[in-house]
């Protein structure tokens, strides 16, 4: 039996050093994770829902896109877990945030769902429209009516009960008015130009119903009845022949009416007076 010298242990050990590094070369580096996003899905509305377009918002501070023509921006945004999203936006001209939106809840923590599925942040910024002037045609019957639109007096009723009064209101927001007992809740300004009747026949927009009807009416005046509505002209096109004999026995109802009054006495001339004379009634 041979004995190992120190030389061959040494050569053996260099040997064994040798293979167990190339063996760790085989196994690959694991690749850097993967950069974490969210998916973006922002919208710019004002208070009807309608899209506001060109609105550049802005997350963390910094600005990060504009919207589109539809008011809508869909993206990515790199953010790791646990992160918080703080969105703010920069109305266009003429555009307002409404003073009742509190803008720091406009935050977002970035918590990603455990299976592996991908986090959609959604983020809704409402803007008021510029304020435009309305009428309001006022009717009481009552002088010196205070009239008040959202509980602020906008002014009162002339000597003989009427006012003419411009009020000035975003598009899209609610609200109320009163003048005296005549009352209109629940209204919405409209988007274009528009004039609101404040009377005790009717309260609402001119052009349509608006509104819900009044509490009451003006003093002295007693409530008056919807009118009858007409009731529609008969149709010849569901059916016809039904159509034509009624057409045919109202024609025949004319015709016996026609037929039933009197007629006209014929009447004759004196012989030898002036112009043919003075005509007298035909005996019967």
């Amino acid at each position: 039996m041979k004995r190992m010298t120190i030389g061959s242990l040494s050569s053996a050990a260099a040997l064994a050093l040798v293979v167990l590094g190339l063996a760790g070369c085989d196994k690959e580096e694991p690749p850097p994770p993967k950069a974490q996003e969210v998916i973006l899905n922002v919208r710019t509305l004002d208070l009807a829902e309608k899209p506001v377009q060109m609105v550049r918002f802005y997350i963390n501070g910094k600005k990060f896109g504009i919207t589109d023509q539809d008011g809508a921006f869909r993206g990515r945004y790199p953010a790791k877990d646990g992160d918080v999203l703080t969105f703010n936006v920069e109305p266009p001209p003429g555009y307002s945030v409404p003073p009742n939106i509190d803008q720091s809840r406009w935050q977002v923590t970035v918590k990603y769902p455990a299976d592996g599925r991908p986090l959609q942040v959604d983020f809704t910024a409402p803007l008021q429209r510029p304020e435009r002037d309305y009428l309001f045609m006022v009717r009481t019957g009552t002088p010196a009516t205070p009239v008040r639109v959202n509980d602020k007096i906008v002014g009162k009723t002339s000597e003989t009960g009427e006012a003419l009064l411009r009020v000035s209101g975003v598009p899209g927001t609610r609200f109320s008015a009163r003048a005296g007992d005549v009352v209109l809740s629940n209204a919405t300004f409209a988007e274009d130009d528009e004039i609101y009747l404040l009377t005790a026949v009717k309260q609402g927009p001119l052009g349509g119903a608006g509104g819900e009807p009044a509490e009451a009416v003006a003093q002295n005046d007693a409530p008056e009845e919807p009118p009858a509505e007409e009731p529609p002209a008969p149709s010849c096109r569901p059916r016809r022949r039904p159509c034509a004999r009624r057409a045919r026995a109202g024609s025949a109802r004319a015709w016996s009416s026609r037929r039933a009054r009197p007629r006209r006495a014929p009447s004759r001339t004196i012989p030898g007076s002036a112009r043919g004379g003075a005509r007298l009634p035909r005996r019967a």
